[in-house]
């Protein structure tokens, strides 16, 4: 199994939160709802508090796009 370094997530990827009031609609990203222990939870919001990310939705979507980048699918 290869070591991974670094990873780099492009912007163009993944938006920021909710578009600024009076913006124009580029579309609404549905929402998952999913459960998380607790343990989980806290991690999250201790890598927040620590400034890894802006909001627990976006350290969740940036670690499903490296898990995808990081694990790709035999068929694509």
């Amino acid at each position: 199994m290869d070591e991974v370094t670094s990873v780099e997530v492009s912007p163009a990827v993944l938006r920021k939160g909710r578009p600024a009031k009076g913006a124009p609609a580029v579309g609404k990203t549905p929402a998952l709802p999913i459960r998380l222990p607790e343990s989980i939870r806290a991690e999250i919001e201790h890598r927040v508090q620590a400034g890894e990310s802006d909001s627990a939705a976006e350290l969740i979507r940036q670690a499903i796009v490296e898990y995808f980048d990081n694990h790709p699918v035999a068929s694509h």
